[in-house]
């Protein structure tokens, strides 16, 4: 329809502007020509608040080899890091797991408090640890399975510390019926930036993830 068409002078919408690789500014007539300019290299691979994958975890098969699950070398460019768990399993139930930075396992480094719901029983705690993966000295075990979320903030110009926050929920068969869920806050109290985080399971076979966990990195926006 006249009066109307992208890319003219005349046109009510006004005349295109050209993308670059840090901004996407202007109307469009069609996909095909976002499609030429990603292809081009003239449109924005970082937009603020969006999320890209980084790198992934895929655990074996029973009983598991890795009770650490560590991300290495992570890039300085976002703002917030978040690390997802899915259908989590280790080998047997029993005893947490930590979220440590920097292969960092000082435990005054570090402060958390939390509120969970244990079964049918609910409770807050708080102290200069590391972060627990699940309360009550609970996971879960080979016939649960648990998901467990981390958004990290500041840990990319970490000059006051990094902070997270943690949701997470499982459910365990073996040890004590039942599941739980809550939420953490943790703190870290070092002034450098996170260029490494773990996943830091006890030691022993027991402890160690197998099939079908699988554990993601993502960086959500550009500093």
């Amino acid at each position: 329809m006249a009066g109307i068409e992208a890319g003219k002078t005349w046109s009510r919408i006004g005349a295109e502007v050209a993308p670059t690789d840090s901004a996407a500014p202007g109307v469009w007539g069609d996909l095909n020509e976002v499609a030429e300019n990603v292809g081009a290299g003239t449109w924005p691979t970082h937009i603020k608040g969006t999320m890209e994958f980084i790198a992934e975890f895929v655990a074996g098969g029973y009983p598991g080899v890795s009770g650490d699950i560590s991300f290495t070398s992570i890039p300085q460019t976002y703002r917030t890091l978040r690390v997802v768990m899915a259908n989590g399993k280790r080998a047997a139930a029993g005893n947490t797991l930590g979220l440590t930075f920097n292969g960092d396992s000082t435990t005054g480094n570090y402060s958390n408090s939390q509120f969970y719901n244990y079964q049918v029983n609910s409770s807050f705690e708080s102290g200069s640890a590391i972060s627990s993966f699940t309360p009550a000295n609970d996971g879960p075990d080979d016939q649960g399975s648990c998901f467990w979320m981390a958004d990290i903030m500041n840990y990319s110009d970490a000059s006051v510390g990094t902070a997270a926050q943690i949701h997470y929920g499982f459910h365990q068969s073996t040890l004590v019926t039942g599941g739980a869920s809550g939420i953490i806050a943790l703190g870290y109290n070092q002034t450098s930036a996170v260029t490494s985080l773990t996943l830091k399971s006890p030691a022993g076979a027991n402890y160690y993830f197998f099939e079908p966990t699988v554990v993601a990195l993502f960086g959500i926006g550009i500093v």
